[in-house]
């Protein structure tokens, strides 16, 4: 600045020089970082007398190293660092902007409605802007909110670069800092620039004045916990996939003392001569979420009674020719099973990475499953077994996410099975081919594949046990295709037929047994109960009706449309308005097309007359 400039001003350039480099460095350092200015040497700010002085010329070597040791007094967390650096490479103001409201689209609202409190409530924000912070175990764990595009970005920002930051570095944090190295304060405005430092500030305060936080939480999944939330233990099974890991984190911002468990499975001595399961990596996966959670995961060994209480039972049906599914009972005797009567009671309650959610009923008191919502991943279908002693005890975290908001929590979180992709076929045997499992045990024995229309012997198998109604694969007959449509055990023949989709092919009806019911019903003899039904895994659902015989414990169903598909062994799971999943069967035996034995109202009032009986 010129002799003449400070002369107008009323300031001698003597006092200036000493201001510079003595009394406002701060308040430059702060102006210069507000407003993007990254190179102090060649542009200052200086506040005094409310003017600003602007001065051209290179700053001294010893301010220039003041300013540049203040600027970088504290180190940020690596998470907030990487976000910093992403943003600051967008070349101009409005891509960063747009980074912003990138940014924001990604946040996932966590924090429901009903804590958008006071109490989380910015002060200082234009925007409503909610934070909600808890400590645990040294480490910060946070959850959001905004009701603007570029405030939700800001708290993706600030949520996302802290998540799991120690508390005493996130209380050492200065604002400057973040801005200086991101380059907000080229494109904040200043009630923008005092929003970003309140969320900051707030943040701070919390972790001086708490180590946890001791609101009860109404988390949608685990709404029907205690008052007493932040004293319950809850044992997490983790699997080294996506889904646990998320449901682990959740928990965990949630506030929850959580104790994470791998349960080995995988029969080593049994099976590794037929190939390679990756439990070791499954491991490795689960061993390195909690280790970025400073968690330590508890191994737990069930392989002999996952061999007594799953294993010979698929054996079991392979060789009576029914079809068995593994997987609902390693849920119902294992996970929530054994776990559950040896582990699991000692823990309020137990979760896993399932997409379901649990709901309990405030009039009857009992626990319902229902739905995910994310229809393609639900997996209701392999908990409809559960009883109501299980219910009561398992929570699903990751029950109201979709896949795709699963996946982007964990990248939020930079998790370590992030990208993992989603684990196929059976869950005891990992790669190995079921067909090979079943030849391992059950051996090999030549039968004949034998046309059902017409008897005539169309070609060879190798054993019944190796097929099931509606499969397609592993025939190996010429002029196709050929579908399995039913077994004679006794002579070891398989009927196939390449009209598959024919009316008499098809049946409507069968009954079920071991009939397990999620809410308390009451059906009459001369009633019918009108349900949807699941024959297997996925989206899809038939609507029918369910007559309940010997009280409840099997049932005789009947479904609108035909399926070709019904195979004894396998699980029917009954649904009411597609959401709730109300009880579920194995199928003992498929009948023939038959009609319902009475008229059945479909009006929605008879509907609500039938289900008041629950």
């Amino acid at each position: 600045m010129s002799f003449i400039s400070c002369w107008l001003v009323g300031v001698s350039s003597r006092r200036l020089h000493y201001n510079i480099l003595r009394k406002n460095i701060s308040g430059a350092r702060k102006y210069c970082i507000a407003n993007g200015r990254k190179n102090v040497q060649e542009t200052f700010y200086l506040y005094r007398r409310k003017r600003i002085f602007y001065r051209n010329a290179p700053l001294t070597l010893s301010c220039c190293r003041f300013l540049s040791t203040s600027s970088n007094e504290h180190r940020l967390p690596t998470k907030l660092e990487n976000l910093c650096q992403e943003l600051y490479q967008c070349p101009d103001k409005s891509s960063k902007l747009w980074k912003l409201v990138e940014w924001g689209n990604r946040l996932t609202e966590t924090l429901i409605a009903e804590e958008r409190t006071e109490r989380h409530k910015i002060k200082g924000c234009l925007a409503a802007v909610y934070i909600k912070v808890i400590v645990r175990g040294e480490k910060v764990f946070l959850t959001g909110f905004a009701d603007s595009k570029i405030a939700k970005g800001l708290v993706y920002f600030l949520v996302c670069g802290l998540q799991g930051t120690g508390v005493d570095l996130v209380r050492k944090l200065a604002a400057e800092t973040i801005m200086e190295k991101s380059g907000l304060g080229s494109i904040l405005s200043s009630s923008r620039m005092v929003g970003i430092r309140s969320m900051l500030r707030y943040i701070q305060q919390q972790c001086n004045n708490t180590s946890h936080d001791a609101e009860q939480s109404s988390f949608s999944a685990l709404g029907y916990l205690s008052s007493d939330w932040h004293k319950e233990k809850i044992a997490v099974l983790l699997s080294g996939g996506v889904d646990s890991s998320v449901a682990l984190s959740i928990l965990l911002e949630q506030g929850y003392h959580v104790e994470p468990f791998y349960l080995r499975i995988w029969l080593e001595d049994e099976l590794s001569h037929l190939g390679k399961c990756p439990w070791e990596e499954d491991l490795s996966y689960a061993s390195a979420v909690c280790e970025q959670f400073g968690l330590k995961l508890e191994q737990l060994t069930l392989q002999k009674e996952y061999w007594e209480q799953v294993v010979e039972y698929t054996i079991s049906e392979a060789r009576a020719g029914r079809t068995p599914n593994p997987d609902v009972m390693c849920n119902s005797r294992i996970k929530f099973g054994v776990f559950l009567d040896s582990i699991g009671k000692q823990y309020e309650k137990i979760a896993s990475g399932h997409y379901a959610r649990i709901r309990k009923d405030p009039e009857t008191g009992l626990f319902q499953l229902m739905v995910s919502a994310d229809s393609w991943k639900d997996q209701t279908y392999f908990l409809a077994h559960l009883v109501q002693k299980q219910l009561s005890k398992v929570v699903f975290p990751i029950g109201h996410l979709t896949k795709e908001q699963v996946r982007a929590k964990a990248r939020e979180l930079n998790l370590a099975t992030k990208a993992r992709k989603d684990s196929q076929g059976i869950c005891f045997l990992g790669q190995i081919k079921f067909d090979e499992f079943l030849r391992h045990h059950l051996g090999s024995r030549t039968g004949k594949l034998v046309e059902s229309e017409t008897g005539k012997v169309v070609g060879e198998h190798c054993g019944y046990w190796f097929y099931t109604p509606g499969q397609r694969k592993g025939l190996h007959l010429s002029n196709g295709p050929w579908y399995v449509v039913k077994k004679d055990i006794e002579s070891n023949t398989v009927f196939v037929s390449r009209h598959y989709d024919s009316p008499e092919k098809q049946r409507n009806c069968f009954m079920v047994e071991n009939v397990h019911w999620h809410i308390p019903l009451t059906l009459c003899s001369s009633e019918l109960l009108p349900v949807q039904v699941k024959l297997r895994h996925g989206r899809f659902f038939h609507q029918g009706f369910i007559k309940a015989l010997d009280n409840g414990n099997r049932a005789k169903v009947w479904l609108q449309s035909r399926d070709n598909g019904i195979a004894p062994g396998q699980f029917a799971v009954f649904y009411r308005d597609e959401t709730y999943c109300i009880g579920a069967g194995i199928i003992s035996e498929e009948l023939t097309v038959s009609m319902l034995p009475m008229k059945v109202s479909s009006s929605e009032s008879a509907l609500r007359n039938v289900y008041k009986q629950c």
